[in-house]
């Protein structure tokens, strides 16, 4: 379909916290994940943990301009779920199928060879915020390696947890089905209120649970049930998430 994003594929979910290193304790001593990447970059630092099969969540925080975007999303709502990450063929095309959905691009930059990103405005999209990733890591020159992850804490999971991806709750099916299939490609299972969208050759998925009586948004991150991986059910305060068991309902949560 030429109005369909080329080979999407769902790359992480990324949080949005006040400290990129707080995050540690948990991905790694709770859920037995294993840092992936990190560094800096002129609005933020991003850290990024792998889990089993090879899903990945990201956190990023404040770096640069007390006025960036991040500080932004900070300061109205705290730590939480900020964006979902789709890498693309090209991301030219990507921006050009989405605007034939009537769907407005907005923070396009392909200044940078090795990382070009797009995004869709969260209005658009349930609430959350969608990112076009073109990436070229051989290109990119600027990255800076000096990164280095906390120490593993004291007691870490043998194995890691599998990930199984974002919950979310929206308000109308046609128009999940019109974003992440009909736009982003994912093969789309329903059963009753519930849509759960996949991607080929991507670890992680999005359960979307339609719902006209909670606000549209993000509800939380959904973890296969492991009695090695110890899961409770409030938040994790410095991702202001919850991290639940598959088929838990949800709804978004608020400043925590």
């Amino acid at each position: 379909m030429s109005d369909q994003v080329r080979n999407a594929k769902f790359d992480h979910v990324g949080f949005g916290v006040y400290d990129h290193e707080g995050p540690h304790a948990f991905f790694a001593g709770t859920l037995g994940g294993s840092p992936y990447m990190g560094g800096p970059t002129p609005t933020f630092f991003g850290a990024q943990w792998e889990f089993r099969d090879g899903a990945r969540l990201e956190a990023i925080a404040p770096n640069g301009p007390r006025d960036g975007f991040l500080y932004r999303f900070l300061d109205q709502r705290g730590a939480g779920i900020h964006h979902v990450t789709f890498k693309v063929d090209n991301i030219h095309q990507a921006c050009d199928a989405a605007r034939s959905h009537g769907l407005d691009i907005v923070g396009f930059d392909d200044s940078n060879a090795g990382w070009k990103e797009a995004f869709i405005h969260p209005k658009q999209a349930q609430s959350v915020v969608v990112q076009f990733a073109e990436s070229h890591p051989e290109l990119d020159e600027d990255w800076d390696t000096s990164f280095r992850f906390p120490d593993d804490p004291p007691r870490k999971p043998a194995t890691a947890a599998r990930v199984l991806g974002l919950r979310i709750c929206a308000h109308d099916s046609a128009c999940c089905r019109a974003l992440w299939t009909n736009l982003i490609g994912g093969a789309c299972a329903q059963t009753g209120d519930e849509l759960v969208f996949t991607w080929k050759d991507s670890p992680m998925r999005i359960a979307a649970t339609i719902n006209r009586g909670h606000p549209e948004g993000a509800a939380g991150i959904e973890v296969e049930r492991s009695a090695e991986h110890a899961l409770g059910e409030q938040p994790i305060a410095v991702l202001g998430t919850r991290f639940v068991t598959e088929g838990t309902v949800l709804v978004p949560v608020g400043r925590i």
